[in-house]
């Protein structure tokens, strides 16, 4: 038998780590199928006391991940990183538990070019000074923590702890979520997916 040449084999290589899949839609199904191929590999007769075979292991896993309700869901991926998560979790050694780490790594890619954050809360509250209200991102792909505060009568778009902008908005924390989260574009000129 001929062995493939080293030009013959980078491309072999290059295409396998170059499809991966690149909606997370795609991701959640080809996660199911290889946590399935995983399962059966290292516990083959467990498994099958729970599924007649691979492919009912695979169908069943992508209805309790739920993985149509990922269609609208716009998060774009690096498909190598997908692809490298992928293949984590099907060479995953039949002992550990828990998620490789290249796929706690794998986030969105943001078509605007800014960072993709994991995070999102919205935090208010009303005393004797006053309303105040934060909506913060965190986790972000940049290492930076966002957020939109209003206290004071002010605004004030504030990246990691340094106050890059303020405007004035006495009824920013009446606003609905998605105005408020507008506002880290609009006000901020923060983009993020």
């Amino acid at each position: 038998m001929r062995s493939m040449s080293p030009r013959i084999s980078a491309l072999v290589i290059f295409v396998l780590t170059s499809c991966g899949p690149t909606t997370f839609v795609d991701f959640c199904k080809r996660s199911a199928i290889a946590s399935c191929k995983t399962l059966f590999r290292c516990a083959g007769s467990q498994a099958m006391q729970l599924y007649a075979n691979q492919a009912a292991c695979e169908s069943d896993l992508i209805s309790k991940a739920k993985c149509a309700e990922f269609e609208s869901v716009e998060c774009p991926l690096d498909s190598g990183k997908a692809s490298k998560c992928l293949a984590d979790v099907e060479a995953a050694d039949c002992s550990s538990t828990g998620q490789p780490a290249s796929c706690r790594e794998l986030m969105c890619i943001n078509p605007t070019g800014g960072p993709s954050c994991k995070k999102s809360s919205n935090s208010a509250s009303g005393g004797t000074s006053g309303t105040t209200c934060t909506l913060t991102k965190s986790e972000c792909s940049d290492g930076a923590t966002y957020s939109v505060s209003f206290a004071n009568g002010t605004v004030s778009c504030d990246k990691s702890g340094t106050i890059e902008k303020t405007f004035e908005d006495s009824g920013f924390c009446d606003k609905s979520s998605s105005d408020k989260q507008a506002a880290f574009k609009s006000q901020c000129g923060w983009a993020f997916p």
